[in-house]
Formats: C-alpha cells, structure tokens, sequence
C-alpha cells in the first residue's frame, strides 16, 4: 500500500493521489523496496561465498561419490612428477621400519610422518565417535578414486560417523605414486614412504594440501614356520608337549604355555594420538606348528570410552578384516568382559582368539596354526588363563 509523502496516509494499491490530503502519491516507493530487497540477496550471496571460500580448507569438500575436486593440474605442477617419470622426490625409504599409519591420519597431517618409512593400514576404516575420539573399524580406510597419470593414483580417505551411524564415506584423499599404472590393493597392507604434502588448489580456488605417499609393496605379517617333526632344537628351546605355569607380575595375569615364553614388546598409537606399549609372550608348541601368544596394554581412558564389548568389538573388526570368520561368542572371565573367535586368513592359516577388557587394561590371547593343522594344546591354554 503506498504512502503519501505529505501526511503518510497509507492509500490503497495503485492510488496515484492521496485519499487524506488530495496530495501525489509517489509510486517509487514500491520499487526502492524491491532494490533493497535485490541488495539484500547479493549481500547475502557473498556472505555465502565467503564462507565456503573459508570452511572449504576443510579435506572433506575435496570429494563427493568419488569424483575430485581438487585441481591436480597444479598438484603435478608443484611436486614435480610428469607422466612416465622415472624418478621420485625422494628416494630414503627403510625397508625394516614397521612403523604404523592410518590414511585418516595422514591425510590431516601430511608433515607430521613427512620422510617417514612404514605400513600404511588400509584395511580397516576409521570411526570418529560422539566425543571426538577416533578408532578403527571393519572395512577399507582407502577407495581407488583414479590415475592422475601413469604413475600417480588417487585415493578417497574413508571414515564413519558413530554419532548417526553412516555409511563409510569420503574424508579426504591421498596421493600414491606407484611404479607402473596398477593402484595399489586397499585388501592389503602397503609398505610406503611419506613424501609430504603438495600445495593445489580446490574448485573454489582455496590453496589445499594433500598427502603424498610412495608406494614400496605389500607388507606381509610373520607367521611361524611349520615342522614336520621335533628337533634336537626346540626340544632344548622347552617348546614340547608339556604345558607350564607362567606367571607375569607387571601383567596380572597366569596361563600354562607349552614352554618358556619369550618377551617382546612394541608401541601402538591410541585413537588420542598418545603412544601405550604392548607386551608379548609367546611360545612355539606342538613340535614348531603352533605359536601361542599371550598380550596385554594399557589404554588411556579418553582411548576407551566406550562399553568393554563395543571396544572388544571394534578390535576383533580390525582383526578379522581381509580373513574368515569361523566363530564368534561372547564370553566372560570370572566376571571380565570377553570375546571369543576363530579366523582363518587367505594362506590357510587359522587364528583361535580369545579377548579380555579389564577397566582400560587389554589382554588378548592367540593361537596360530597353518593350514591343515589343528593344535592340541589351545583349549589348554585358553583355559588356563586367569587375571590377577
């Protein structure tokens, strides 16, 4: 309704003189509220651009269903690397180093591991839980999304979402340079070099870093060598039929081993990104045919702040991925949470597990066997075991 100008009268639509003093009405006034308004949306429009120009740093615009956005014209531009390169940025990788990524965690640090040689975990997917806190569940934490060139191969970053429970999904992306035009197998575990990160540009234009990574093969984890008959040798080592008490004071636990065990122990990353130790004891039995193995690890509290089965659960996730489940119960140790399962891996070898939570104390027990053989002693030896 527009105004009068004199008296402010509010005159009925399309009055061209005011009803109250007989003075022009001045129709412009409908107009400047539609400019206002026109302003008002083109403001808001930049407001909207700047904003994603800002969150866009985030890695997990980069991909959507697979296809990239980021602009890897200028990724090959800085790092150097044209198709049919013969040559690599850098060439110190250490064969002997069994040190452990995750691609979640490369891909949103590239210079933390920078030059650092290892065993990049793609066969299990990581889970962000309510809290914050990460871990790592069943499924592949890489997807094969395309060759760049001949020699580089790019890979989505899978992760899941505990707080709505979502389906894996893209969350960022790395970069492999591979020595002929295969990408690598997300079923295996990769032997790599941490190259660093390389500077591009996503499709709003925003500078963007991604992880580099060259890959060395496939890592494959020891085994124990079968015999076919006892020796001299292990009879003298204590690896016979005979079960034995052992006893572990800083571990709080007893089990009967075929022999004396020896001790080992190596750091593992927690999802708090702190570094906790596990330590082993194992020994050969059933004349060489079967490794037992008793562990256990302290856990910071954040690391586990789930129920003691959800956290068993997501651990048997990572060790059955890429294996055969054959068995699987839930059991309990004179009150303790547990579980336990059976799995056999793509060489035949058969893993019998038995897994305990005890506050943020883990233990696991294992027997490993090769194929076609059964050991006679695991039933003893799960049984046996006692927490102090």
């Amino acid at each position: 309704m527009p105004s009068c100008t004199r008296c402010s009268f509010r005159n009925v639509e399309g009055a061209r003189f005011c009803g109250n003093c007989g003075a022009p009405v001045l129709v412009h006034q409908k107009v400047k509220r539609g400019a206002v308004g026109i302003a008002l949306t083109i403001t808001a429009f930049l407001i909207v651009w700047l904003l994603v120009r800002v969150f866009s740093r985030d890695y997990s615009s980069w991909s959507q269903g697979g296809a990239s956005k980021f602009d890897w014209t200028e990724f090959e531009k800085n790092f150097g690397i044209q198709a049919n390169s013969e040559t690599t940025p850098n060439d110190g990788f250490n064969p002997d180093s069994n040190e452990s990524f995750t691609p979640y965690l490369l891909s949103k640090n590239p210079y933390k591991w920078k030059g650092h040689s290892g065993i990049l975990n793609t066969q299990y997917t990581t889970g962000i839980w309510p809290n914050g806190n990460i871990s790592q569940v069943a499924g592949y934490g890489v997807r094969f999304a395309r060759m760049l060139d001949e020699q580089t191969a790019v890979y989505d970053v899978m992760t899941v979402n505990f707080s709505y429970l979502s389906s894996p999904f893209p969350n960022g992306q790395i970069a492999v340079i591979v020595p002929n035009s295969t990408p690598p197998d997300p079923q295996k575990q990769w032997k790599v070099l941490v190259e660093g990160p390389v500077t591009g540009t996503n499709a709003f234009g925003a500078t963007m870093n991604v992880t580099v990574v060259k890959f060395e093969g496939y890592y494959e984890p020891p085994v124990p060598t079968p015999t076919t008959a006892p020796t001299a040798t292990t009879a003298e080592a204590g690896q016979s039929n005979t079960m034995q008490p052992f006893t572990s004071a800083d571990g709080r636990f007893s089990v009967l081993f075929p022999g004396p065990p020896t001790q080992s122990s190596q750091p593992i990353r927690q999802t708090t990104g702190e570094t906790t130790m596990v330590y082993k004891f194992s020994a050969n039995g059933d004349n060489g045919n079967a490794k037992y193995t008793a562990e256990y690890a302290d856990y910071a509290p954040d690391s586990v702040a789930v129920s003691p089965q959800a956290f068993l659960q997501v651990d048997e996730n990572f060790v059955v991925t890429g294996k055969t489940l054959l068995t699987d119960a839930v059991i309990d140790l004179d009150g303790i949470p547990g579980r336990s399962y059976a799995i056999i891996d793509s060489k035949g070898y058969k893993y019998s597990i038995h897994e305990f939570m005890d506050g943020t104390r883990f233990y696991q027990l294992s027997v490993i066997t090769p194929k076609g053989y059964t050991a006679t002693q695991t039933d003893q030896f799960m049984n046996s075991f006692r927490i102090q």
